[in-house]
C-alpha cells in the first residue's frame, strides 16, 4: 500500500509500476490520516522525515510519524527509508 498526499505522483505510478499487481496506493495525509497495519516493511522515501508539512508543530509532526510507522508494522517488521535516490547519478 502506497499513500501520497501529492495527486501528481500518484499518475506518475502506473507510468512506473511493472507488473505491480499486488500493489496498491492512495491519496492520503500521512500525519493526519491513517494508514492501515500489519505490514511487513515501510518504505519512507526521499527525505520526508525532514520535510513534513503538517498543520502540527514540527517536532511533534516527526513524533507522530514514528509513532504512525511502529503501528503500522507487524510486530518483526522491518522500516527502510530510502534516501539514495536523491543523490545525483556524478556522486555515485
Amino acid at each position: 500500500m502506497g499513500l501520497d498526499f501529492d495527486k501528481f505522483m500518484l499518475e506518475k505510478i502506473d507510468e512506473k509500476l511493472q507488473n505491480g499487481k499486488n500493489i496498491k496506493w492512495r491519496k492520503a495525509d500521512i500525519i493526519s490520516d491513517e494508514w492501515g497495519a500489519g505490514f511487513d516493511v515501510v518504505l519512507l522515501a526521499d527525505n520526508i522525515l525532514f520535510n513534513i508539512v503538517s498543520d502540527i508543530d514540527y517536532e511533534a509532526s516527526q513524533e507522530l510519524l514514528i509513532k504512525k510507522l511502529a503501528q503500522a508494522q507487524e510486530a518483526r517488521g522491518h522500516l527502510f527509508i530510502d534516501w539514495l535516490y536523491i543523490i545525483s547519478r556524478e556522486m555515485v
